[in-house]
């Protein structure tokens, strides 16, 4: 089975389909009413539909910690680190959302900006979406997250069991200490009342531990640190939730998850072994029931920002066949 599920996504990507032809997505800017401990806030998204319409599916797309929705839709470079372009180009639909905390959407307390209130934040924005609230509605609902927002899209998918699926990269159930410990350290309070208290960003060249040396463009980390982020203490502390409850309530929705094959958190000695799909599907395993059919995609010398690596296609076209493949998309 183990051999079945790695040879099948491996198939999917040396054969990933015809694409439509390219055209500029149709996007608008869509503020989605939500509350955090009783408060009114806003979550701040970037709709986007294919030229030809909407699709059947909505990819909910999630960004880590210290980016926000740009990590998914990187000005410039011609649409090369653009997930939402080449999305767009395969005939799906996306929404690129800041997280709560982040971005354009809401700044609540940094305490209240946790793993937990994230994921009840993404619920509610699934919830919106299903509806119609703030555009038409969506039958089917993906969620794609990276890093913390996988964490988020996770810990969403096991709790509130509202979601058709689930695409997480750059995540796994045990990050490495040593690393983890790095990035806190590169992080900075704002200047001169920048940011509110208890939220930081990275240091400047901060985010280039996300990449893999020799496998990124250096104009591509100077576009993302121009583009810039937050993290929050409630953030910081709460990473280790999808684990927790994951354990006692597995993610029971189709599941791919994509990692870089030097992806510093997860893949890289001492900590770790090297990643390869066998590998993360068996340490993996015990979080997805069966119905979930994990399945895994290592994105070959990629670091830890799969979308902003040379390769970045390769990741991206693992995704979209993998959304090929499930029949309520189409």
């Amino acid at each position: 089975m183990l051999v079945t599920v790695v040879m099948t996504i491996a198939g999917m990507v040396a054969a990933p389909g015809p694409a439509v032809a390219s055209a500029e997505p149709d996007c608008r800017d869509i503020d989605i009413p939500v509350t955090v401990a009783g408060a009114a806030h806003t979550v701040y998204g970037r709709l986007c539909n294919p030229a030809g319409g909407p699709s059947a599916a909505l990819q909910v797309l999630v960004h880590g910690a210290t980016y926000d929705h740009f990590y998914w839709d990187l000005p410039g470079f011609d649409g090369r680190y653009s997930y939402v372009r080449r999305a767009s180009e395969a005939g799906y639909s996306t929404l690129a959302i800041d997280r709560i905390g982040s971005g354009r959407s809401s700044r609540p307390p940094a305490t209240e900006v946790t793993a937990l209130s994230n994921a009840e934040v993404l619920h509610q924005v699934v919830r919106a979406m299903r509806r119609g609230e703030v555009s038409d509605p969506w039958k089917y609902v993906v969620t794609v997250g990276h890093s913390f927002g996988t964490v988020v899209t996770d810990v969403e998918a096991a709790t509130y069991r509202d979601v058709d699926a689930v695409i997480a990269t750059g995540w796994l159930s045990r990050p490495g200490l040593l690393t983890s410990m790095d990035l806190i350290t590169r992080q900075q309070a704002g200047t001169d009342g920048a940011l509110p208290a208890g939220y930081f960003t990275m240091r400047p060249n901060g985010r280039e531990m996300f990449m893999a040396a020799g496998h990124y463009e250096p104009q591509v980390l100077t576009a993302v640190e121009a583009l810039g982020g937050t993290i929050t203490l409630g953030e910081t502390a709460t990473p280790m939730t999808a684990p927790l409850v994951q354990a006692g309530n597995p993610i029971a929705v189709p599941t791919l998850l994509v990692l870089g094959e030097y992806d510093p958190f997860f893949c890289t000695p001492p900590e770790h072994q090297p990643c390869t799909a066998a590998g993360v599907l068996t340490s993996e395993r015990p979080f997805f029931t069966d119905a979930a059919q994990p399945a895994v995609h290592v994105q070959p010398g990629a670091g830890h920002s799969i979308a902003h690596e040379t390769n970045a296609q390769d990741g991206f076209d693992a995704m979209l066949a993998w959304m090929r493949n499930r029949a309520f998309v189409r």
